[in-house]
């Protein structure tokens, strides 16, 4: 068993192996649960990366057979076909899904929704990340930053097309930005 854990530096989720103090990876950086399948569905033998250096492939490439499924909170998915098998034994699963991205949140995501304040447009910002404390807003050189408990933005009134970023803030700083696309007619 390993753990993922989300990664505000890196921007995603990271396998992380407590019991050899290791982590998955093709040179320095690490890898998700889904990067690793995907490499080993295409052949590609990543390194298992200690503290002390990588460990040897002859040494970990039967660990690599424990990701043709991957079971976390709720879920389980696999390369197919999935077979319910484990340590020669059978094992049930979670709710099984299609693909991994219904059950992987990618932490850095914002979402939107139309609110208004004092009679203007204004957007309600939404994320997944469990220690978000707001949202800053870039528009040119002009940034904003909104509160955890109102995270709402009201939008410029000047009329044509504009764009903006938005990330997710938390104490240790703000996630990747993502791109807000809007226009305003008159």
């Amino acid at each position: 068993m390993v753990s993922e854990a989300w990664i505000d530096d890196f921007g995603k989720w990271v396998i992380l192996d407590g019991q050899n103090g290791a982590y998955w990876g093709f040179g320095a950086d690490p890898m998700s649960v889904l990067e690793l399948q995907a490499a080993l569905s295409d052949g590609r033998q990543p390194t298992l990366l200690a503290a002390d250096g990588p460990m040897k492939s002859a040494e970990t490439k039967w660990w690599t057979t424990y990701f043709h499924h991957v079971t976390t909170t709720g879920a389980t998915w696999a390369q197919p076909p999935f077979i319910p098998h484990f340590q020669h034994d059978v094992r049930p699963s979670q709710l099984l899904v299609r693909a991994a991205e219904d059950v992987y949140p990618d932490l850095a995501e914002v979402g939107v929704q139309i609110d208004v304040r004092e009679d203007a447009a204004a957007l309600r910002f939404t994320c997944r990340h469990p220690f978000f404390i707001g949202y800053a807003i870039q528009q040119g050189d002009q940034r904003c930053v909104v509160d955890a408990a109102d995270p709402v933005w009201t939008l410029p009134t000047t009329v044509g097309s504009h764009t903006a970023t938005v990330s997710v803030r938390t104490a240790l700083g703000d996630l990747t930005p993502q791109r807000l696309i809007f226009r305003v007619v008159g």
